[in-house]
């Protein structure tokens, strides 16, 4: 009796039988009508296709829980925007941070859109360059077919998700269904013919394919103010109420930074390009995380994308942020001082209280064996 099954070339089915022949013998025959080799039925066995090994599982490519680096990101009064990255670069099981000659512009982790516009990405360097690849070219294109319109923040973060899921889905393609010879739209198109185990195992692959891990900061100025959007894979969440925005394995030591200081919208450009800078430097302590600094800012104005370097010296940062350093250790040890004293005082009244109490628990104290106390009442 035939069974509906997925129809696999006979090239498919040798490299399959020279790679697994025991599991092949020992597999169920099915029946296959080949209309390219003549009118008669073939048999070939029943490949359990979630057991991965049998089609001969590719090697996963290396995968991080948390991109390493850091990009930070910052709205403050008049729409500002600050921003600051390191310079790490990782693809798969490589990350090391290189060396760029000053007369050069920062490496390409910030990637201006358009003089208006911002992306900054952490993750797979190869998959981001491909990704964005695609954004600024359509960027680019929509520039130049309407140069008198200004980007908007939020359509390239669009245009971002829509790149993703299309590289998403042609890598999970070449991963799943090329194997079998099929595509996206043969997949769907021949469905009657497989089974419903099948069915359901490719379709479960495909949903959960994942690429390797990225994430990304778009922020600008645009006709409705100043934005920033972070994204991670192909989701997206606007930050521009909270006003900063922070990846990569040192995010989280940048956005306790901006929690601590209160930061808003409203806080004043030497603040916040202060704590932008303190919040970069103490993301260090992360391992991933790349001792170089690049900073730009945009806005108030639209087209006003300019790295920070023009204007501000790292040099000088560097100082007042060991003088804030310096500053804050010296506090820390005379409240360290300060509280010890207290201490000290406590355990002070605290054994004066008990030596003064001791007293009183000695007189209730049974004396010792031997002692006379009174006379019993049963025995006089």
């Amino acid at each position: 009796m035939a069974t509906k099954t997925i129809t696999l070339g006979l090239d498919a089915y040798e490299r399959l039988l020279g790679q697994t022949p025991r599991r092949i013998e020992a597999a169920k025959p099915i029946f296959w009508w080949c209309p390219n080799l003549g009118n008669y039925i073939q048999s070939y066995p029943r490949i359990p296709l979630w057991e991965r090994s049998i089609l001969g599982k590719s090697r996963q490519r290396f995968k991080r829980k948390t991109p390493l680096t850091v990009c930070i990101a910052a709205i403050c009064e008049n729409g500002i925007i600050l921003g600051a990255s390191d310079r790490m670069l990782t693809s798969g099981d490589i990350e090391y941070e290189p060396a760029i000659p000053t007369i050069f512009q920062p490496i390409m982790k910030v990637m201006p859109m358009s003089s208006s516009i911002i992306a900054m990405t952490a993750g797979d360097a190869g998959t981001q360059a491909e990704i964005l690849a695609q954004v600024f070219s359509t960027a680019h294109a929509r520039i130049e077919k309407e140069p008198n319109v200004w980007l908007r923040v939020q359509d390239m973060v669009d245009v971002y998700i829509e790149a993703y899921n299309r590289i998403k889905l042609k890598a999970a393609v070449s991963r799943i269904l090329s194997p079998l010879g099929l595509d996206e739209y043969g997949f769907i198109a021949r469905q009657k013919e497989m089974a419903d185990d099948f069915i359901k195992t490719i379709t479960a692959e495909m949903v959960n394919f994942e690429l390797p891990d990225t994430a990304a900061i778009f922020t600008g100025v645009d006709n409705r103010g100043a934005h920033i959007y972070c994204l991670y894979g192909n989701q997206a969440t606007c930050c521009d109420s909270i006003g900063f925005a922070a990846i990569g394995i040192g995010a989280r030591h940048a956005q306790s930074q901006f929690m601590l200081a209160r930061h808003s919208r409203q806080s004043s450009l030497s603040e916040t390009l202060l704590l932008i800078y303190s919040a970069k430097k103490r993301s260090e302590v992360a391992p991933g995380v790349g001792k170089e600094t690049d900073m730009f800012t945009i806005g108030p104005r639209l087209g006003s994308f300019s790295w920070l370097h023009d204007y501000v010296e790292n040099d000088r940062m560097q100082k007042v942020y060991e003088y804030v350093q310096e500053e804050e250790s010296k506090i820390a040890e005379q409240s360290k001082a300060k509280v010890k004293e207290y201490v000290d005082e406590i355990t002070a009244r605290a054994m004066q209280r008990a030596q003064q109490t001791a007293p009183e628990a000695n007189a209730g104290t049974p004396p010792p064996d031997g002692e006379a106390v009174q006379d019993d009442p049963e025995k006089s």
